[in-house]
């Protein structure tokens, strides 16, 4: 049997090639390259449709840029506590079951785990298509519950820190429980009066943001700005008292200046999303709640593992003219004047 003639020649009005009159082999070529040519149009053709309707409705950009960051933040989680599971078994486990610090770790560590497996199940169910209007009030009132809590919780730390680190101060500790108390009445008031605001889409990923979200960041910013400026306060003026820059003052103002960072970037996106309003920023501000729960998870454990590492050496410190005792495994500083 004769090889068939050679590919269309270029140029070849009849792109069968060759001159004379086409073969059987010649057709054959010719009818294989046009399909080949159709189907690879029609997939460009497809794929560029996608592309454009994702890029041009806000609902489905939001619903995969929530989706992919909430699996993500679970991921982040999911990493750090097995970073530090060797640190939690050695500092933690130990600890009595009246240890607030070890309830604390273990809520933190554990509830927000429960909490972003959940939110992996709500949100493949959220946006499978159908309408889901009616639950998204519920959607709205747990993912505050849950954020606030979270942010309390690592408030509460912070807040036995600097109780420590002002000799338990009976003025101290009355005026973070008034700074706690009230950013928690402000909080649940903001919440109830913003909530209802919210006018969703059918999937309650993305929804339009009323200005009032403003006022979450800022309570959040004045509570921590409060508690970072008190611990920046007190570490300066024990500074001539010559335990200033021991390790445990040092961690105490590290961590606290690191948690105030974290939450004025959380604060500023929050801003942005209720400013800005476009589909990037809806987008941003779901995934602040995402990324709110397993942040505030790593945060407060981990400020609760760095303070327990530096207790045994820290209660062997002892300076003239004052002593920093450490009762126990929990933060209990005094004051010894002779």
């Amino acid at each position: 049997m004769p090889p068939c003639p050679s590919l269309p020649v270029p140029g070849d009005s009849t792109g069968i090639g060759g001159t004379g009159s086409p073969t059987g082999c010649d057709l054959a070529k010719f009818s294989v390259h046009k399909t080949i040519n159709d189907v690879d149009g029609i997939v460009t053709s497809f794929i560029l449709q996608m592309t454009s309707t994702i890029e041009d409705h806000p609902t489905a950009l939001g619903i995969r840029d929530a989706s992919t960051h909430c699996l993500a933040s679970l991921v982040f989680l999911v990493w750090d506590i097995l970073i530090s599971y060797e640190a939690e078994v050695e500092h933690i486990w130990p600890k009595p079951r009246t240890s607030a610090f070890k309830w604390l770790y273990l809520y933190l560590r554990y509830f927000n785990l429960l909490v972003q497996i959940w939110n992996q199940i709500a949100v493949s169910h959220l946006t499978n298509g159908e309408d889901h209007a009616s639950l998204c009030g519920a959607w709205y009132i747990y993912a505050a519950v849950v954020s606030q809590v979270s942010v309390s919780a690592v408030e509460v730390i912070l807040a036995i820190r600097i109780f420590a680190l002002f000799n338990k101060s009976y003025r101290i500790a009355c005026l973070l429980a008034f700074v706690l108390t009230a950013e928690m009445l402000t909080m649940a008031v903001n919440n109830c009066y913003t909530i209802p605001k919210i006018r969703p889409s059918e999937a309650c990923i993305v929804a339009e943001l009323p200005e009032q979200v403003l006022g979450y960041s800022s309570v959040l910013l004045i509570t921590q700005s409060v508690l970072v400026g008190l611990m920046i306060f007190k570490h300066t003026t024990v500074l001539r008292s010559g335990w200033g820059r021991t390790p445990l003052v040092s961690v105490l103002v590290r961590d606290g200046s690191v948690v105030y960072i974290i939450v004025l970037v959380f604060a500023v996106a929050l801003i942005a999303s209720s400013k800005l309003q476009d589909k990037r920023t809806i987008a941003m501000f779901l995934s602040v709640g995402f990324w709110g729960v397993s942040v505030s998870s790593v945060a407060g454990c981990r400020l609760i593992i760095n303070t327990q590492k530096l207790v045994p050496a820290a209660a062997q410190r002892k300076r003239p003219r004052s002593e920093v005792a450490i009762f126990t495994s929990e933060i209990d500083v005094t004051y010894h004047v002779a």
